[in-house]
């Protein structure tokens, strides 16, 4: 799915404005190819990423289903990332998971105590 000297990049809080952001970011970058977006606000799962942001096609789905994203993410040679735009309430978790399957979380998720 990602060539060997790029970066995968998996963005959960797709749809919020940051994680827009870091799509377009990623989409623009030689050096990451965006792997997954991750959104659990239904209104937006099945829309591409890169429409979603306004960088055109990207050919990656958005969907809700972050555990199933980690799996195929720790089945790749490339180590993946994934970059946290979610909420306090969930971020903990997300993190934990993201470790437990190799992949490097990197959290911009504001609001923690």
């Amino acid at each position: 799915m990602t060539s060997q000297s790029s970066t995968p990049v998996i963005v959960n809080g797709a749809a919020g404005k940051m994680g827009r952001e870091v799509i377009k970011a990623v989409a623009n970058a030689s050096d990451m190819t965006l792997f997954g977006a991750i959104e659990r606000q239904p209104e937006y799962v099945g829309q591409d990423a890169g429409e979603l942001c306004g960088c055109g096609e990207l050919e990656v789905p958005v969907i809700n289903d972050l555990q199933g994203m980690l799996v195929m993410a720790a089945q790749e040679k490339q180590p993946a990332v994934m970059v946290d735009f979610t909420h306090p309430d969930s971020v903990y978790e997300n993190v934990r998971s993201a470790i437990a399957y190799g992949v490097r979380p990197v959290v911009g998720t504001t609001g923690l105590r």
